[in-house]
């Protein structure tokens, strides 16, 4: 985040600085002696010299220097003009930015912040009201290759099963190393109609039925990556992975951790939210769960964030083996 002083005083009141977002918000930050928002000036806002016609949103924040300053009984004297850059204007390279006072110019700044559009943007300013599921539902599958996850995974003896592969995107990258790997997912829509033709000759799509459909020990690894969480009969399915597999498991779930370390950053990760995770690990417990088909169990932890001045792994990942 970026933030330019502007310190411009008026009858009204301040307006004290401008923010860039990387996710792509500008943002004014002014105090007012007493806002009303029919009433009171507004400041605004150009582009590329193009006038941004409204904010997004505009919001009151707590000032205790403003009320101490002032002397006043309100605590709310800030107020927040929040616009969403064009997405063209995201694009690497500077940009101009201005910033007006009914119709002087008091700010002009050369802006060169990254930016990366937000993901599901339509929350931010959609008019709905949403229902749970609208927002933690789980939609298509993500073509996204963890590169820790695959960094571990070439290590592995081989042949290797991914069970619950989604449409392939990890045992596509392993064969492409060499190794000899294949896919099993569920026989699903949202896998059907996205499953590119390059990884339909190594991804099986089955009922979900268990036995699953491989012999015994016809695996030297398999690896269950953001499967289990999802799983209603976890046990069951573990114990045909433990049958199938005569060696190696790689697992990866949501690490339950983080939400007890980001408790006093009122941060929940939204992916623990999905409304159809039904189990939830954290190091103790999968370590545990584990060990009762796969002995032999190492923990690492993966998509490390640093959220003020919390430390904390968005994933576990566990690399499990049979007792020789």
């Amino acid at each position: 985040m970026t933030r330019y002083p502007i310190e411009f005083l008026s009858p009204e009141g301040a307006v004290d600085y401008l923010e860039v977002d990387g996710c792509g918000i500008v943002r004014i930050h002014t105090w007012y002696h007493a806002f009303c928002h029919e009433r009171s000036t507004h400041p605004s806002l150009s582009l590329n010299s193009e006038t941004i016609p409204e904010p997004m949103n505009v919001f009151r924040i707590q000032r205790m220097d403003v009320r101490q300053s002032l002397r006043t009984e309100d605590d709310f004297h800030g107020v927040i003009f929040e616009y969403l850059f064009p997405r063209p204007l995201m694009d690497p390279g500077e940009r101009t930015i201005q910033v007006y006072w009914k119709d002087k110019c008091i700010a002009w700044l050369e802006d060169a912040t990254s930016m990366e559009p937000p993901h599901y943007l339509h929350l931010l300013d959609g008019v709905d009201v949403f229902s749970r599921d609208s927002i933690y539902g789980s939609g298509l599958p993500v073509d996204y290759l963890n590169h820790e996850v695959l960094a571990l995974a070439r290590s592995l003896p081989q042949p290797i099963l991914d069970f619950g592969c989604g449409t392939g995107v990890l045992a596509a990258a392993l064969r492409e190393g060499g190794k000899e790997c294949v896919g099993l997912e569920l026989d699903r829509p949202e896998i059907r109609d996205h499953l590119p033709e390059d990884r339909v000759d190594f991804v099986e799509l089955y009922a979900g039925s268990l036995p699953l459909p491989y012999d015994d020990k016809a695996f030297a690894s398999v690896i269950i990556s953001e499967v289990l969480e999802h799983l209603d009969e976890p046990d069951s399915v573990m114990a045909e992975i433990s049958r199938i597999c005569h060696g190696t498991l790689l697992v990866t779930v949501p690490d339950l951790s983080a939400v007890p370390l980001n408790h006093k950053n009122e941060v929940v990760p939204w992916h623990l939210l999905s409304s159809d995770h039904v189990n939830f690990f954290n190091s103790r417990s999968l370590k545990l769960f584990l060990e009762k088909w796969f002995p032999k169990v190492e923990l690492y932890k993966i998509g490390r964030q640093i959220t003020n001045d919390t430390q904390w792994w968005g994933n576990l990942m566990a690399l499990a083996r049979k007792d020789d």
